[in-house]
């Protein structure tokens, strides 16, 4: 048999709609879809903002602001969800772990600290 191997270019594009999102978590929630398909939930955690906030002026002319009713909380905000079958989550997981480590491989190398670590 004289087969030849056959090459075809992969043009990659960002869609218009593409943005970084600062996700620091990952939450699969309700497990698979009717289709058998996972849903995982990417989000990102941020110390909740005051609803309202209460400025008093004084008679010397300064001011003070105050948060009434503002319990410090934790806000837990769903970026994006990702739908795919179990073998692309296991594969995804593969991916994941095998470049976490051989980037934190590489960041041990340079003696950075993975906080300080360039973006």
């Amino acid at each position: 048999m004289n087969e030849k191997a056959v090459k075809m270019p992969i043009i990659y594009r960002r869609s218009e709609d593409y943005r970084i999102l600062p996700a620091n978590g990952f939450l699969i929630s309700g497990g698979t879809v009717t289709s058998g398909m996972v849903v995982i939930n990417v989000h990102a955690d941020n110390p909740s903002i005051p609803a309202k906030s209460e400025l008093t002026i004084h008679a010397d002319g300064t001011g003070s602001e105050a948060f009434p009713d503002t319990p410090p909380a934790l806000v837990r905000e769903v970026l994006v969800g990702l739908q795919m079958r179990p073998d692309t989550m296991l594969a995804l997981g593969k991916l994941l772990t095998d470049n976490g480590k051989l980037l934190l491989d590489q960041i041990q190398q340079a003696q950075i600290k993975p906080e300080t670590a360039p973006e």
